[in-house]
């Protein structure tokens, strides 16, 4: 910290404290809320994320803050905080996993006997579970037969979609938006995201409670595209 100057500083201490931050010390945030919020213009921003990568402190990647030694400094011996990290884990799309594991970040296997991502193994390598379950060893929910097939189109945006079936929020959220839109509406919805969430300035949505939260930033999006003429297909 003596290192940095004071915008450096307030950044660093921003990414660590602000209300956004959750247990894994990844989560996304875009570059313009982080500018409202610290008062740093955005080229300033870009600069000191260079800066924080090359000290492998903190990555940003495609709008997601990665804090390099967060997940070992929260790493107890309680069973709620160790699967609270893997779920967090199983939340972030798997381009940044990637990108992340090839820097070094210790995602892949834990001082806790787990490996996080469910992409790379799907089990406690500590046990004999069954490989199908999910990587917190509590087996998919029972879901309704349109609910599991909503799921499963999650596949092309979240390799991981199997571990949602197991989360009581995930199924909870995608039951809800199943009761107000049709299932013809919803599969349309999802297959959509395939497109918009690599277009910029697009809100990336990989999982069911992501689309609940961001369905209004989704759909003004999608309408400002429709009005440029754009190939997003129009819901």
């Amino acid at each position: 910290m003596r290192t940095l100057n004071q915008n450096e500083k307030l950044l660093f201490i921003y990414c660590l404290t602000n209300e956004r931050t959750n247990i894994c010390g990844i989560y996304e945030l875009a570059l313009d809320i982080i500018a409202f919020d610290t008062k740093i213009n955005e080229p300033d921003l870009v600069k000191i994320f260079k800066k924080f990568a090359t000290e492998k402190k903190i990555h940003y990647i495609d709008q997601w803050i990665c804090i390099k030694n967060f997940i070992k400094h929260q790493v107890t011996g309680s069973e709620t905080i160790n699967k609270g990290i893997i779920a967090g884990l199983n939340q972030i799309p798997s381009q940044i996993i990637e990108k992340l594991m090839g820097y070094g970040y210790p995602i892949h296997k834990s001082t806790i006997g787990y490996t996080y991502a469910a992409n790379y193994s799907n089990s406690n390598p500590n046990s004999n579970s069954n490989p199908n379950s999910n990587p917190n060893g509590v087996p998919p929910m029972e879901v309704s037969g349109e609910v599991n097939s909503l799921f499963k189109l999650f596949e092309k945006v979240n390799p991981n979609y199997e571990n949602l079936m197991g989360i009581k929020k995930e199924v909870a959220a995608l039951s809800r938006m199943l009761e107000k839109n049709n299932m013809a509406a919803m599969k349309k919805v999802i297959k959509l995201l395939e497109k918009t969430n690599g277009m910029d300035y697009a809100p990336v949505i990989t999982t069911p409670i992501q689309l609940e939260n961001k369905m209004g930033s989704l759909m003004a999006f999608v309408k400002k595209q429709q009005n440029k003429k754009s190939n997003v297909a129009i819901i």
